[in-house]
């Protein structure tokens, strides 16, 4: 369940405190967390993508006359109507369990109101507690509309909600579609805006899956009913390594704005 995913967190950032104390010197970030997502129990996945529109209603409202502004996909990221789409994905998939780990490349700036608001969402993380929740993690640093500064990385920007998603592997690739997504109290504070619970876009993941194990992944999918499909339980130290980016952002804002 997604109360025990988040004490394991606090596990986690605990665990990282001591490492700094004894002067093990960890390095905590993307990075990092790509490597602590290997097991030998796992299915690679390489070159997966997440696409996603952030928010309808906000793009419309960035574009729009109030805001006069724009966004800009990079590092990575890139934007079709309507969305944005993050690409470089790796992690991992394995039948028999229903967590995840995945992380993609790419940064999404939002601008307007005479670049007042500058704020930029970057480089998200994917992590699944369960068949049918799980969380998603962005970097968050800038301004809002306001002027108030924002700086936190880790941020658990929004709860997932996976009852209603479709999952299949065809050829190899795994994809899962109609995640349904809404911001969470730390997305919250640190985007503003939007209060706790506001739904986001729905997310769609398409992970392609290393050939050697696709198609255990894909039986597992089918005998299950799609209850079991994906990667490595966040357990011991690949919660500490690959997760613990999420205990040790700052979150700094000095003003909430009106939503759109």
């Amino acid at each position: 369940m997604l109360r025990r995913f988040r004490r394991r967190l606090g596990t986690a950032g605990l665990a990282l405190a001591v490492a700094a104390a004894v002067g093990l010197g960890l390095s905590v970030g993307a990075e990092t967390e790509r490597a602590a997502a290997a097991s030998v129990d796992e299915c690679a996945v390489q070159d997966a993508r997440l696409e996603w529109g952030f928010k309808e209603s906000f793009r419309a409202y960035v574009s729009g006359s109030i805001a006069n502004g724009e966004w800009q996909a990079a590092d990575g990221a890139t934007y079709a109507t309507p969305s944005f789409t993050f690409g470089e994905g790796s992690g991992a998939v394995a039948s028999g369990s229903a967590t995840a780990e995945l992380f993609f490349a790419g940064s999404i700036r939002f601008t307007g109101h005479g670049d007042i608001l500058d704020t930029t969402v970057s480089m998200p993380r994917v992590a699944l507690a369960d068949a049918a929740s799980g969380l998603l993690v962005l970097d968050v640093v800038g301004t809002t509309q306001e002027g108030a500064e924002v700086a936190a990385q880790g941020v658990e920007f929004a709860s997932l909600d996976l009852t209603a998603a479709t999952r299949s592997v065809a050829d190899g690739v795994l994809t899962v579609e109609g995640i349904a997504a809404a911001l969470t109290e730390d997305g919250a504070a640190a985007f503003g805006t939007y209060p706790a619970g506001e739904p986001l876009d729905p997310i769609t993941i398409v992970a392609p899956l290393d050939p050697a194990c696709a198609a255990e992944v894909e039986a597992d999918l089918v005998v299950s009913g799609g209850a079991s499909w994906v990667a490595p339980a966040l357990t011991g130290a690949g919660v500490v390594l690959a997760l613990a980016v999420l205990t040790v952002g700052g979150i700094t804002v000095v003003r909430r704005r009106r939503a759109p």
